[in-house]
């Protein structure tokens, strides 16, 4: 009976901190660009913080077309709001290489100091450039509806896995349900 009475302890203290946690969130949907050779085209790139201050988030990019993008190297989030990113791609008229790159985008947002462990947080987004001669048609889908509510996903999940443990443990003891 201590073991459960345990269980239920941690799992309580384990929801308490957890519930207090923000993160860092992204638009869902895809970015293709069809560019040709020399042609500029801009896109937005949806971020939110679920946090209850504004929060300032470091953006770079990686990968196998990354040269070609620009964007700002910090935003600043506010509260619960979708603050769109501008990014600009940049094609050279000179580009003879591949057909289709496939450039990430990062947006980190730094932990917070104060405790024994600092957790930064780091969403990406892959972009795909389809570069040839004979379509320039930018496809850009940004679900806005589509921003997952994690606040209150992980808590319940905890409780459903901590609820399995108790049972788990009640059915292997002498004590019948």
């Amino acid at each position: 009976m201590k073991k459960i009475y345990f269980s239920i302890i941690v799992g309580v203290a384990l929801i308490s901190m957890i519930s207090s946690s923000y993160a860092l969130q992204e638009v869902a949907g895809k970015i293709t660009l069809q560019m040709k050779p020399g042609e500029n085209q801009n896109f937005n790139w949806g971020l939110l913080s679920d946090s209850d201050n504004t929060t300032t988030v470091s953006l770079s990019a990686s990968g196998n077309g990354s040269q070609f993008l620009s964007f700002p190297k910090t935003i600043t989030l506010p509260p619960h709001q979708v603050v769109t990113v501008s990014v600009t791609a940049t094609v050279p008229s000179n580009y003879n290489g591949q057909m289709e790159l496939t450039p990430y985008l990062f947006a980190t947002q730094a932990g917070q100091s104060g405790g024994p462990t600092i957790l930064n947080v780091q969403v990406m987004k892959i972009v795909t450039l389809n570069i040839n001669e004979t379509q320039n048609t930018p496809t850009t889908s940004h679900a806005v509806g589509a921003v997952p509510e994690f606040p209150f996903a992980i808590p319940v999940l905890i409780i459903a896995i901590m609820s399995l443990i108790v049972i788990h443990r009640l059915k292997s003891s002498s004590v019948k349900i």
